[in-house]
């Protein structure tokens, strides 16, 4: 329903405020473990829409999804999340019709924003229950669809700590690899346009400390679990939480190991890339150096070093 412009609604503590400015308030039920509860939105471009919640002091599961088109060169429609409550103080970087949150919420009335950035869409919101051992987690749809090929070593500023998609080098790491240093962006982004999974634990490498050591194997544990071949295990000093998971297009952070959740997403997003090719790099190279043999790779010589 639309709000109309005298209403001024203030949440409860951590929550966001409804103000004149939002243009539709929705009350979405938060749903048991069991049983999912969903409500439907219109998110478009310029508008707010102020999404109302009552958390029982339980772990959440919160998610937006506007059905993002299926092809990966398609952008979508884009919208930000702006919440207190939910780890979200400032506006977020723009999502590509996609963002999901779980995490402790204190109990009380909660919100949160969504303003649309472009284009428009019919989003599904879920808010749920959730227990476990682990129960915090991010994962999002990116709007970069950039797929230029450059040369190795150029640096692409739009990478930022966590890229899942975008304009990479032309060279790509090999197949079923547990890596113990940090693979280099420009080929770890060509991995995940060629329909891969990588896998990453925020280490400098697999033996900068115990805890780096027992990341490595739950993601090498993890790699053999879902048993397909395209599949890399990194260190990665720059990523923002300690397990990390990634598809074209698509991430999932979190700061503790949850096989179960990271495989759901492994299998969801599984050859989701732009090209699917599962054949390794025709010259053996080191992808965790910018050390790239100049011998008409790949059919692509302005991609070495």
């Amino acid at each position: 329903m639309k709000v109309p412009a005298v209403l001024l609604l203030i949440a409860l503590g951590g929550a966001c405020v409804a103000s004149e400015d939002d243009d539709e308030l929705v009350e979405v039920p938060v749903g048991d473990q069991k049983a999912d509860s969903v409500s439907t939105v219109t998110v478009s471009s310029g508008k707010t829409v102020t999404v109302q919640f009552t958390a029982t002091g339980d772990p959440l599961d919160v998610s937006v999804d506007c059905s993002p088109p299926a092809n990966p060169d398609t952008v979508g429609m884009q919208f930000t999340v702006t919440s207190t409550a939910l780890d979200q103080p400032s506006a977020s970087a723009a999502m590509a019709g996609y963002w999901q949150w779980s995490g402790d919420v204190a109990a009380g009335a909660r919100s949160m924003k969504l303003k649309g950035k472009s284009g428009s869409g019919t989003c599904k919101v879920r808010v749920h229950k959730i227990s476990g051992t682990c129960t915090t987690s991010t994962s999002f749809r990116s709007p970069a669809t950039g797929h230029t090929h450059l040369r190795v070593g150029t640096t692409v500023s739009t990478w930022g700590s966590f890229p899942v998609s975008g304009n990479h080098w032309g060279a790509w790491a090999k197949w079923n690899t547990v890596y113990t240093k940090p693979i280099e962006r420009g080929f770890l982004l060509h991995n995940l346009e060629h329909g891969g999974i990588v896998l990453s634990y925020k280490c400098s490498s697999a033996t900068a400390s115990s805890a780096c050591a027992e990341a490595a194997a739950d993601l090498e544990a993890l790699k053999h679990a879902f048993g397909e071949s395209r599949v890399i295990v990194t260190p990665d000093p720059a990523q923002p939480t300690k397990y990390a998971a990634r598809a074209w297009r698509t991430g999932f952070a979190s700061s503790c190991y949850d096989e179960n959740r990271m495989l759901d997403f492994m299998a969801a997003h599984f050859r989701d890339g732009r090209e699917d090719e599962d054949s390794d790099p025709p010259i053996p190279f080191d992808p965790t150096t910018q050390d790239v043999p100049c011998h008409d790779l790949m059919a692509a010589p302005d991609s070495c070093n």
